[in-house]
C-alpha cells in the first residue's frame, strides 16, 4: 500500500510538469507589427497620395478656371467698351446731323416767313456743305455755320431796311416840305417832321447799302472757301510721264543691245 500511495503521488508529480509548448514566449508587438499583412498600409498610403493628387487637379483647374473666365470677363469688357464708344461716336453724329438739318429748316424758314428769297441762302448752304465735306477743319476754322447763321441775320435786316424805306417816297417827302415851308401860315413843326422823316430815309438807305455790301462780300468769302476745299492742296507729280518715257527708252536700250549679242 505504501508503494501505491508513492506511486500516486509521483504520477500527480508527472502530471503537474508543464508541457513543453506552453513554454514558447509570446513575441513582442513590434515584432508582431512587422510580421502582419502589408496590405492595409498600402492602401491608405495609396489613398492619402489619391487624395492629394485629387485636390492638386481641382486646384489646377479652378485656377485654370479662373483665368480663363477672367480673360473672358477682360475681353467682354473691352468690346463692350469699344461697341459703346462706336455707338456713342454713331449716335454723336447722329444728333449733329440732326442739328445741322433743323438748323439749316430754321434759316429757311425764317427767310420764308419774311417774304425774303431762299435762292442766295441755298447756293451758300450747298458750298458750305461741299466745304464740310472735302475740308471738314477748313469748315470748322472758318465757321461756315455761323456765317451762314449771319447772311439770314442781315438778309433780315436788309428786308426791313428796304420795308421802311418803301414807307415813303423821299422825293414827295422833300417836295411836301417845300411846299409846305413856300405855303403861306405853315408850321415849323410840320416841316420839321418831313425832316425827320428825310434823314430817317437816309439812315435806312445807307444802313440797307451796308447790309448789302456784307451779305456780298460773306458770300464771296463763302465761294472763296469752296474754292480752296475742291481745290487740291498738293501738286500733283509732274515728272512721271518723264520718268516713264526714260524707263522706256532704258528698255528699248537693253533689248537693243540683247539683239546685238545674240546676231553677234
Amino acid at each position: 500500500m505504501g508503494l501505491d500511495v508513492h506511486a500516486a503521488r509521483g504520477g500527480a508529480a508527472l502530471c503537474s510538469v508543464p508541457h513543453p509548448a506552453a513554454l514558447v514566449a509570446v513575441p513582442p508587438a513590434p515584432l508582431a507589427a512587422m510580421t502582419a499583412d502589408p496590405g492595409p498600409t498600402i492602401a491608405r498610403a495609396a489613398t492619402a497620395l489619391g487624395v492629394i493628387a485629387s485636390i492638386g487637379v481641382g486646384l489646377y483647374a479652378g485656377t485654370l478656371i479662373v483665368t480663363v473666365s477672367l480673360i473672358v470677363l477682360v475681353l467682354g469688357l473691352a468690346s463692350l467698351h469699344a461697341a459703346r464708344g462706336a455707338f456713342r461716336h454713331g449716335l454723336d453724329a447722329h444728333f449733329e446731323r440732326r442739328r445741322r438739318s433743323e438748323r439749316r429748316r430754321t434759316r429757311e424758314r425764317r427767310l420764308e416767313d419774311s417774304g425774303v428769297a431762299r435762292d442766295a441762302l441755298v447756293e451758300l448752304t450747298v458750298l458750305g456743305e461741299e466745304i464740310e465735306r472735302r475740308d471738314p477743319e477748313l469748315h470748322a476754322r472758318y465757321e461756315i455755320e455761323e456765317m451762314l447763321d449771319r447772311h439770314v441775320e442781315l438778309s433780315l435786316a436788309h428786308e426791313r431796311c428796304l420795308r421802311a424805306m418803301r414807307m415813303a417816297d423821299r422825293d414827295q417827302l422833300a417836295r411836301a416840305k417845300l411846299e409846305h415851308l413856300n405855303r403861306p401860315g405853315g408850321s415849323r413843326r410840320r416841316a420839321d417832321m418831313f425832316e425827320r422823316r428825310l434823314r430817317y430815309w437816309d439812315q435806312c438807305k445807307a444802313q440797307a447799302d451796308r447790309c448789302d455790301e456784307e451779305l456780298a462780300v460773306m458770300a464771296d468769302m463763302i465761294r472763296l472757301l469752296a474754292q480752296k476745299a475742291i481745290c487740291p492742296g498738293t501738286l500733283i507729280e509732274d515728272d512721271l510721264v518723264e520718268r516713264r518715257l526714260a524707263e522706256l527708252d532704258d528698255e528699248e536700250v537693253a533689248l537693243h543691245q540683247l539683239s546685238m549679242l545674240d546676231h553677234g
